[in-house]
């Protein structure tokens, strides 16, 4: 009962809980990707001259940075989401067959010859 409640709770991660995950990352390295200097918080901060400030540049570069990490963290929720459902998958089809192959065993064992 156990191995089924877990397969069960496997199946949720993968299916359910890594997708959300990989969205979430997906949307703050879109939103970062989106960040533009001109943006009140950062225009109004003194070292920034346009795209060519020191600021402007090193915001720029730590920026490119975190759209890949999270591009990155994205892509590999949904990797491991894609391994784990083939993981529960095999498993529930090898299940399936063991069972199917207990009942048919235990079938015949209870079937005497006339």
């Amino acid at each position: 009962m156990s191995f089924q409640t877990n397969l069960e709770s496997l199946n949720n991660v993968a299916r359910k809980d890594l997708r959300d995950l990989s969205y979430t990352y997906a949307v703050l390295a879109n939103d970062a990707r989106n960040t533009n200097l001109a943006d009140d918080n950062i225009a109004e901060d003194p070292p920034v001259t346009g795209d060519t400030g020191a600021f402007a540049q090193s915001w720029s570069g730590l920026r490119g940075e975190i759209v890949k990490v999270l591009d990155a963290c994205a892509g590999n929720a949904v990797k491991i989401g894609r391994a784990m459902e083939h993981v529960v998958d095999t498993y529930a089809a090898t299940d399936a067959r063991i069972a199917d192959a207990m009942a048919r065993q235990t079938e015949s064992l209870n079937h005497t010859p006339a």
